[in-house]
């Protein structure tokens, strides 16, 4: 027996020993950060995407919308649109909110800067549940200045 019919098979098991283990790496490790950036891709979509309906909800509040429902008088489109618009700011904020969860060492990413800090990935997350319980009935004003927030604190640079 010679030394290549001894060392050649332990190579080629090391070898694929090492790339079983990077493949799991890559699917514990980089996998989250990279759905995690597609989740704030779509974010920032619906937030551009929605902006109308956001900056300007259907009512400027509760009361105002409840009234009009009784008198009919209101536009049933456009308050499925605000609904619609609502459920789907929710979800995304219940996405973000998951996909900051599985990322094991969101500091080593932040470091590197690949991705926004924790911290304003959360408050850009509540950011998008108060647009959505706002799209209906809400001020505006504070929607206007709550999606401009929320979209800085979806980007990986900026101050807020």
């Amino acid at each position: 027996m010679e030394f290549k019919d001894i060392v050649g098979p332990i190579i080629v098991a090391t070898i694929g020993a090492l790339g079983f283990i990077i493949k799991k790496a890559i699917k514990l490790f980089i996998d989250p950060v990279s759905d995690l950036r597609k989740v704030i891709c779509e974010c920032r979509c619906i937030l551009a995407f929605r902006a109308n309906r956001i900056c300007n909800p259907a009512s400027k509040n509760p009361d105002d919308y409840f009234q009009k429902k009784k008198d009919e008088e209101f536009d049933e489109e456009n308050l499925a649109d605000h609904v619609k618009t609502g459920k789907e700011l929710r979800a995304a904020a219940v996405k973000l909110k998951i996909s900051i969860d599985r990322v094991l060492v969101f500091k080593l990413f932040e470091i590197f800067k690949l991705i926004p800090r924790k911290e304003r990935l959360i408050k850009a997350s509540n950011i998008l549940v108060r647009l959505s319980n706002s799209s209906i009935s809400g001020s505006c004003e504070e929607n206007v200045k709550d999606k401009e927030l929320c979209e800085l604190l979806l980007v990986n640079e900026g101050k807020v």
